[in-house]
């Protein structure tokens, strides 16, 4: 007969798979930007949130803990920030049953507008899972 032991570790459900913060400047002339998450490849049955303070509240983003409805998912917030405006991003994922495959990410990312409707990109930031 062989004895192990078995040790059980709970874990909130409330408390992220992982969490990643980073530094985010505008642009050096200020101005409008859309600032959000892009998720490539990404299961179904997990969850993402993520904020930015921005100089005020109307300015700031925040995505609360928000179901993936799509692996190719993308959501961004239009903001206008001052010249240069520095903070910090933090972006939360949970898993759910389905581990992301090789490959997926999540994506900070930031657009500017570039006229006639059209938007550059001008940041990303790729979490990619191994």
């Amino acid at each position: 007969m062989s004895l192990a032991r078995v040790t059980t570790i709970e874990v909130s459900a409330a408390t992220p798979t992982w969490q990643q913060v980073y530094p985010v400047t505008g642009m050096p002339d200020g101005g409008t930007l859309y600032i959000g998450f892009q998720c490539q490849n990404m299961p179904t049955d997990g969850f993402v949130a993520f904020s930015v303070p921005g100089p005020d509240q109307a300015d700031s983003v925040n995505i609360p803990k928000t179901p993936i409805t799509s692996p190719s998912m993308m959501i961004t917030v239009q903001v206008t920030w001052p010249t240069n405006y520095a903070t910090n991003a933090t972006l939360d994922y949970w898993q759910g049953a389905t581990a992301p495959p090789v490959g997926a990410s999540i994506s900070p990312v930031i657009f500017v507008p570039a006229g006639d409707g059209q938007m550059v990109m001008v940041s990303k930031t790729t979490y990619q899972f191994k």
